[in-house]
């Protein structure tokens, strides 16, 4: 699921006394028609090798989310399968995104000090493997954690990609295209997941189908080690010297450590509610709010003193940026939630099979290309608060007819028009934003306002899918004189969730009129 725009460089993660801040350099951006920053000079590739590059890079992001897609319309088989239990469904999907979001910015930094292609190719690597052993796997514990490992191998790959991008466009049409394409990747990858794991699922199973991901992978893997951009680095001691001194440390442990415990505790409370009662759990939750402000103290204390900072605070005085990574957070909250529970609505309260499943997510596939096409064209034309509040409206209608839609009703009556709406909005956030940052930063913290906007947005996913899942799991179960499992609880405990997407979604517009406002039109060529 993305919208890092480049590598995370050591004049993005220190900042001296005698530099300006992040907001400083950034103010002038946010008027409506905001200058560009400097920019170092790109060599062009002759255009076969740049789109070779651009295919290559586009394929392993898009595998990425292929498994989630897979995993969506799969999981009540695997579940069937490893014994995992209702309130624990979601969670092989939440925690990817977890993992993921807590190491993306630690990610950017090692991509910056040992090189973006190498870090590429371990990531690609690692994330082959991963997506062989969630197939192998023989327990719910087993698939958990290895969810949660192929989210840090794709951490591994999401900043390197993009830098590699950034060197290879200049500003303009072609990197528009280019970010088009990329950004496009990973929910394209979850489309197409949704589709082919019902064929696979109801025909050669599940496992296999894990199988056929893990060799499509290491295909990609190969034809990277070929064809990517080599990368020059320093010297060996250069590059351990620049690892112990320019990545923040400590800021990566505190953040880190206060989502992980944040996301243990909403996975207690999504297998039993009353496990928010628990003096573990709540000592745990105490904590991961207090590590928030720490967090915030030290990288005001490591910004002020010229030391490196995880996220500098500065960086959030500005209101383009800071509305675009809030709108990212519910953006991929919302719409991955929508998406597995109109996976789950199909295959539970309609009781659908796997493939009959993956026919009804066609629509959202081609609304996904569509969307992806008219962004990469719309962004020079059309300013970017009504780009994206235009795609909140569309997207805004899946989660309020899945909330009032009759189960008895004809596919096509309502479910089809949720289905088509439903990653509008997502797909067009990823290329506005990677662009945005583009415009509205200096290159030299292209990498680190990217990585922030990308954090936000897959740590909005983990959230998103936990926080629906306690409150349709709570919905369900505080019926009285039913079955808990039966279609008419679950949809009772599905609808509240809808609501709940509803909510925030329609929230996002005042969000975007007040910070996007500002912003004009993006992707559009600068002239000196």
């Amino acid at each position: 699921m993305s919208t890092i725009t480049a590598r995370v460089s050591q004049s993005a993660l220190s900042t001296s006394p005698e530099r300006q801040s992040l907001s400083q350099r950034a103010s002038t951006s946010t008027q409506r028609e905001p200058e560009a920053p400097a920019t170092s000079v790109v060599v062009p590739l002759p255009r076969w090798k740049a789109t070779l590059v651009i295919v290559t890079i586009g394929l392993m992001t898009m595998m990425s989310t292929v498994l989630s897609g897979v995993l969506a319309v799969a999981l009540p088989k695997i579940a069937k399968t490893l014994g995992i239990a209702e309130s624990l469904l979601l969670w092989p999907a939440s925690v990817y995104s977890l993992t993921c979001g807590c190491t993306l910015l630690l990610s950017g930094s090692l991509a910056d000090v040992f090189g973006s292609r190498l870090v590429y190719l371990i990531g690609s690597a690692f994330s082959t493997s991963m997506v062989l052993a969630c197939g192998l796997s023989r327990s719910n514990v087993q698939l958990i954690v290895f969810r949660a490992l192929h989210g840090i191998a794709i951490s591994l790959c999401l900043p390197s990609s993009v830098s590699m991008i950034a060197g290879t466009f200049q500003t303009g049409q072609r990197r528009n295209i280019a970010f088009a394409c990329l950004g496009g990747a990973q929910p394209m990858g979850f489309l197409v997941g949704l589709v082919i794991g019902g064929i696979l699922t109801d025909t050669i199973g599940w496992r296999p189908a894990f199988y056929i991901l893990a060799g499509i992978n290491a295909v990609v893997f190969c034809t990277a080690l070929t064809c990517l951009p080599e990368k020059v680095g320093g010297a060996r001691a250069d590059v351990l010297h620049r690892f112990k001194t320019e990545i923040d440390w400590l800021g990566v442990v505190l953040i880190s450590t206060s989502l992980g415990l944040l996301s243990y505790v909403l996975a207690a409370v999504t297998v039993h509610l009353s496990a928010i009662s628990s003096p573990t759990n709540i000592a745990l939750l105490i904590l991961a709010v207090l590590l928030l402000p720490a967090f915030s103290i030290w990288v005001h204390h490591q910004e002020k003193a010229g030391r490196p900072a995880l996220i500098p605070n500065s960086i959030w005085r500005n209101p383009v940026f800071t509305s675009l990574c809030i709108t990212a957070f519910f953006a991929w909250a919302t719409v991955t939630a929508n998406q597995y529970f109109l996976a789950l609505y199909y295959q539970k309260v309609q009781l659908l099979t796997a493939f009959d499943t993956s026919l009804r997510f066609l629509p959202l596939v081609v609304s996904g290309v569509l969307a992806n096409i008219a962004a990469g064209s719309l962004v020079r034309r059309v300013r970017a608060d009504v780009l994206i509040g235009g795609s909140v409206l569309l997207s805004a209608a899946t989660p309020l007819i899945m909330a009032l839609i009759d189960p008895s009703l004809s596919y096509w009556t309502a479910a089809f028009t949720a289905t088509l709406l439903s990653p509008i909005w997502a797909d067009i956030t990823l290329i506005v934003a990677n662009l945005v940052v583009t415009q509205i930063f200096p290159s030299s913290t292209h990498g680190l306002a990217g990585g922030v906007s990308n954090t936000m947005a897959q740590v909005g996913t983990s959230l998103g899918l936990n926080f629906t899942a306690i409150l349709a799991t709570g919905v369900t179960m505080s019926l009285a004189d039913v079955d808990k499992t039966s279609p008419s609880a679950l949809e009772r405990g599905y609808r509240a969730a809808f609501w709940a997407s509803f909510a925030a979604t329609v929230l996002m517009l005042g969000v975007t009129g007040w910070g996007m406002g500002r912003m004009g039109k993006v992707g559009t060529e600068k002239t000196n």
